[in-house]
């Protein structure tokens, strides 16, 4: 029997199913940048900013991503997608305290989620029916589609990551003027 997590998350994917379109398996991850970049360069803070939330979803056609709410971890009602066919390869990898679930598709794209311990079960259940399932060839128009999501993807990250280097800019401005200006007015 499904946890209430999994049910309510099962309900906020189903909302965004296309007719036809079947719900095969679905995991909780959380996308985050490099953590290289995430410890050393933007700082926990300005990591935060730029960390989400998905659910995720596999369809008989897709990979659905719902964006959750970093406040509330509701669904903002945001939603991604990757096109079976685009898909390269799916890995999931269970490490010590949780796991990570990738994604490859296109030319070079690569998406990377961290799996918590609760979640494990369904991820390694989602990686296992996606080798089940036939990979469909995509149309010209299908492909160009793709790309477009791809691209508005990739901006969107960079846009967070901008982000994130403000507010890691700003923060130290502001420990830079504490220390040597006295109060800031």
């Amino acid at each position: 029997m499904p946890h209430n997590h999994d049910a309510k998350m099962e309900d906020a994917l189903r909302e965004h199913l296309l007719p036809g379109e079947d719900l095969r398996g679905y995991v909780l991850g959380i996308e985050q940048p490099n953590v290289w970049l995430h410890l050393f360069l933007l700082g926990p803070v300005a990591g935060a900013i730029a960390t989400r939330s998905y659910y995720m979803g596999l369809t008989n056609r897709r990979v659905l991503f719902a964006s959750l709410s970093r406040l509330t971890a509701k669904p903002t009602g945001e939603t991604t997608e990757i096109l079976l066919g685009r898909i390269i390869s799916m890995e999931y990898k269970k490490g010590r305290l949780n796991g990570s679930l990738k994604i490859c598709y296109g030319e070079d794209f690569k998406r990377r989620f961290m799996i918590s311990r609760r979640e494990l079960q369904n991820a390694k259940r989602l990686v296992d029916i996606y080798e089940l399932l036939p990979k469909p060839t995509l149309n010209e128009q299908e492909m160009e589609m793709a790309r477009a999501a791809e691209t508005a993807h990739r901006e969107e990250i960079n846009s967070r990551m901008g982000l994130a280097f403000i507010v890691l800019l700003l923060l130290v401005f502001f420990m830079l003027a504490l220390t040597f200006g006295g109060r800031p007015y």
